[in-house]
Order: C-alpha cells, then sequence, then structure tokens
C-alpha cells in the first residue's frame, strides 16, 4: 500500500579474509508492485589486542609503578601510534585515568603515583584505526 513502511535487518558475516577497509554491502527487495534498494557502507578493522603489566606488586605511600601496556596487531604486529587509556582503580573507589601513545614497539607507559595506602587495580584500553581492546587487570598494594 502506499505510505506503508516498514523495516528490514540483513545478518552479514564477515569472511575471515575479508581486507581490513571500507566494504559496500548492497541489498535489493522486491514483491510483485514493488522493488527497493538499499546500500551501506561498513568498515572491516584490523583486530588489536593489549596486554598490561606493572613493575611492582608493592609500593610504598608516594611511590610510583609504572604501568605499561603492549598493542598488537595480528601476527605480534606492534600498534605504533595507538591510543592507550590507563584506568586505576582506588581501593576508596576512586579511579585515575591517563592516556599515552603506543610506540614504534607498540609499548606506551605511565607512571602512576599512590597517594593513599590500600589495594589498586588497572587496565588499559586501546584503540588503533578503529578496533578496540581491554586488557588484562593488574593490581598492586600501597603500604
Amino acid at each position: 500500500n502506499a505510505g506503508t513502511g516498514g523495516n528490514a535487518s540483513l545478518p552479514v558475516t564477515v569472511p575471515a579474509d575479508a581486507a581490513f577497509g571500507p566494504a559496500t554491502l548492497s541489498a535489493t527487495a522486491a514483491d510483485v508492485l514493488h522493488t527497493r534498494s538499499a546500500s551501506a557502507t561498513a568498515t572491516v578493522v584490523e583486530p588489536i589486542s593489549v596486554s598490561l603489566a606493572t613493575s611492582a606488586t608493592i609500593i610504598a605511600v608516594r611511590g610510583t609503578v609504572t604501568l605499561t601496556a603492549t598493542v598488537l596487531r595480528q601476527g605480534g604486529i606492534p600498534a605504533a601510534g595507538a591510543s592507550v587509556t590507563f584506568s586505576v582503580r582506588r581501593s576508596n573507589g576512586g579511579v585515575s585515568n591517563v592516556t599515552a601513545t603506543a610506540n614504534a614497539n607498540g609499548v606506551a607507559t605511565v607512571n602512576y603515583r599512590a597517594q593513599q595506602k590500600g589495594s589498586y587495580t588497572a587496565t588499559s584500553t586501546a584503540t588503533s584505526s578503529g578496533a578496540t581492546a581491554t586488557s588484562n587487570t593488574v593490581s598492586f598494594t600501597v603500604q
């Protein structure tokens, strides 16, 4: 009927060997009276991974711990230039976020100076060329 609208969805599975970058998706639907076509552009991004390490598990109040995130593309290739956000959670529930950029080896580091005694946890989230990954959690104690 004229003026009748509708919605449709079309699930798409990206082949494992798909090239990274933009891809155009097209679909056509038809009945005896109508034909409708639509297209969309999707971007296939190369997956990344990020792992987090800490320089110490116990530090003194006002001491510094170094957090090191390593960001890799498929095949273990360093993700140079990746943006890495480090999130440190204090035992009182407070959170500190610091962002750094991965170097040519895919490594980003921050030095965190702990002001209060307690247990701390940290994670990192990396973003590179549209892909995002979250690291493992590390812990350290401030005495």
